[in-house]
């Protein structure tokens, strides 16, 4: 079975910015089941670590999340 690639990591000064799989869900308050839809649609870019971990950027969570609150203070959906 062949997987989708992955964005590779990104260069080590930006690891900095990576969080785990939980860390976004915190952020974003959604289930696991949507942030993974998500990165399958590109709505958020997941990076993988060698081991084939998600990681995401924070200013990438934080971006998204500042654009699902202005949609949903305006009734809509992005």
């Amino acid at each position: 079975m062949f997987r989708k690639k992955r964005a590779d990591m990104p260069e080590a000064e930006s690891e900095e910015e990576l969080v785990h799989v939980q860390e976004a869900l915190r952020l974003l308050g959604v289930s696991r089941t949507t942030l993974h839809r998500w990165d399958k649609s590109g709505v958020l870019r997941a990076y993988r670590t060698a081991g084939g971990h998600r990681r995401y950027q924070k200013t990438d969570l934080l971006r998204l999340r500042n654009r699902e609150q202005t949609s949903e203070q305006r009734g809509g959906h992005s």
